[in-house]
């Protein structure tokens, strides 16, 4: 059996689990120890209780508890509820937003951390470079992959600009006034704007949970290059949506949410006349994020105020 980490919060002695009895805090941290990288835990009440060095009876109280709603938990998610039974095992329902969670401020880190090593080469390359050299590539500091990347695009971009006013006739100082409001061309002028790592992170993380879904489920997974480093139009357009919905809804918890069901909408894993399978695409869609989030293909279905922020629901 192959070792995993477990991350613990160390605001769990805040939590209302923590005002418990002993041998029920210990099969909740057992349950954490056992959990697989998905949060579930391959085992039976007998092999918990061993695991956990409880008793059999105060592990089944243990694990009752914690199928119960929750008034004092800090997570509404599920009605304060922390583990529901699933084939050959307990599922533990916040094990995968928390991890989320985590992974991605230690990208974030890991991000700053490279954005400062660059920072520091590019300027002992300035100052050691000569004043007489020329300023080909290879006297230029190497740009870190998200600025280079869009360093190309802007670079891209003013040429097709230059050549589409060229074939019109039309001259820098006759160029047309472009107006935000027309609909999408408003990712026009953000092409131009240097991504900050950070949100490149995001995306990542996005990406990371919609392929490991897509292997479980047999939806269409993307690779990761083609959206992050995209050298085609399309590609870039791609991103440039997905970075757009981050934006309308920046918690990476709830997008694992609603990437989990669409894995388990029959509908989007192919089971329709068509044979249509839900990809990274159709993740990105307008209307993707709040038809899932909202439980629209699921009764009884709530729906998000737009108006606020991810916690406030109207009936």
């Amino acid at each position: 059996m192959a070792e995993t980490f477990t991350k613990l919060l160390s605001s769990i002695t805040d939590s209302s689990i923590w005002g418990l009895d002993d041998q029920t805090r210990i099969v909740w941290i057992t349950l954490l120890a056992m959990a697989d990288q998905n949060g579930v835990v391959h085992a039976a009440v007998p092999g918990i209780a061993n695991r956990a060095r409880v008793p059999l009876k105060a592990t089944e109280k243990a694990l009752e508890v914690f199928q119960e709603p929750d008034p004092y938990s800090r997570d509404p998610d599920h009605e304060g509820r922390r583990i529901k039974p699933v084939d050959r095992g307990y599922q533990l329902l916040n094990y995968c937003k928390v991890r989320t969670i985590r992974d991605a401020e230690r990208r974030r880190e890991q991000v700053r951390e490279a954005v400062r090593r660059h920072r520091a080469r590019k300027a002992e390359g300035e100052d050691s470079c000569n004043q007489n050299c020329n300023q080909s590539n290879q006297c230029k500091p190497r740009l870190s992959q998200a600025e280079a990347d869009t360093e190309a695009e802007e670079e891209s971009t003013t040429k097709l600009e230059r050549t589409t006013l060229q074939k019109s006739g039309t001259t820098d100082n006759q160029k047309p006034h472009w107006s935000p409001s027309a609909g999408d061309k408003g990712d026009r002028s953000s092409s131009k704007k240097k991504i900050p790592p950070e949100r490149l992170a995001d995306l990542e993380a996005l990406i990371e949970s919609w392929n490991a879904q897509a292997e479980r489920s047999g939806l269409r997974s993307v690779r990761p290059e083609t959206i992050l480093n995209p050298t085609t139009e399309a590609g870039r357009k791609r991103r440039s949506t997905a970075l757009k919905r981050l934006e309308e809804y920046p918690d990476l918890g709830r997008w694992k949410v609603v990437i989990s069901r669409i894995g388990q909408r029959e509908h989007c894993r192919g089971e329709n006349e068509s044979g249509w399978v839900a990809d990274f695409e159709y993740l990105t869609r307008v209307n993707t994020f709040q038809d899932h989030y909202d439980g629209k293909f699921s009764k009884p279905a709530k729906r998000y105020d737009p108006s606020g922020d991810l916690s406030r629901w109207n009936e």
